[in-house]
């Protein structure tokens, strides 16, 4: 009988490494696939490179700073939506886009906070100081906040005219950008490694974008023709 059960738990043992050595090859194999995808040589100032089987490529971007466009009026409301339009039908170069969510940033506020608490004596005030640096950090470690960045992707020779264009055309919209930092490049592929869904490019291409028409106060996109 006890030789009966010892065949059987060696047979259990040798499944379970025979799965987790399998288990451990697709990691490996979803890793190396990975890390292919991933072609980053460096992220310095404030743009990434990208070395491709030799080839060099520099990345930089712009982010977009959120707007919540429901508390606008309709008019107000239309005029950011036409101004976006009109800059993407201006672009006649590939540009790429992508989301990220992260943790929320509030350094600045926690410094002002902390600035004005220094020479503050009132007890009650320190007290209700404390309570808001308190809530930041609960705040900061419990939810995440969304980035959206455009993306330009050229070689050097081409670089500085796509990226001036980008901006200058991103200007012209109803919407406040910056300049992507080197955080923002960071954060950004921390993101998709944080992500069980990585894209099957690096970058999300946003490809054949269709022509938007204005008409009877409302925007659409252009029917193929």
């Amino acid at each position: 009988m006890m030789k009966k059960k010892t065949e059987k738990i060696q047979k259990n043992n040798q499944k379970s490494f025979k799965k987790e050595k399998k288990n451990i090859k697709k990691r490996a194999k979803k890793l190396a696939t990975t890390l292919n995808w991933l072609d980053v040589e460096s992220i310095e100032h404030n743009e990434c490179i990208i070395n491709d089987s030799g080839t060099k490529y520099i990345v930089r971007g712009i982010k977009i700073h959120p707007l919540n466009i429901h508390m606008l009026n309709v008019d107000d409301n239309y005029r950011v939506i036409e101004s976006l339009a009109i800059a993407f039908n201006k672009i006649n170069f590939k540009f790429y886009w992508k989301f990220v969510y992260q943790q929320p940033n509030l350094d600045e506020q926690n410094h002002n906070l902390i600035r004005i608490l220094k020479n503050e004596e009132d007890k009650s005030i320190l007290n209700l100081g404390d309570m808001f640096l308190n809530y930041h950090e609960w705040y900061i470690n419990n939810f995440k906040e969304i980035s959206f960045y455009f993306i330009v992707m050229e070689n050097e020779k081409m670089i500085d005219k796509v990226y001036t264009d980008l901006k200058r055309f991103m200007t012209e919209t109803r919407l406040m950008i910056s300049p992507m930092t080197n955080d923002d490049f960071r954060n950004m592929i921390a993101y998709d490694f944080d992500n069980p869904a990585i894209d099957e490019y690096y970058f999300s291409v946003l490809k054949e974008i269709e022509r938007f028409e204005f008409g009877n106060n409302k925007i659409g996109l252009e029917e193929k023709k």
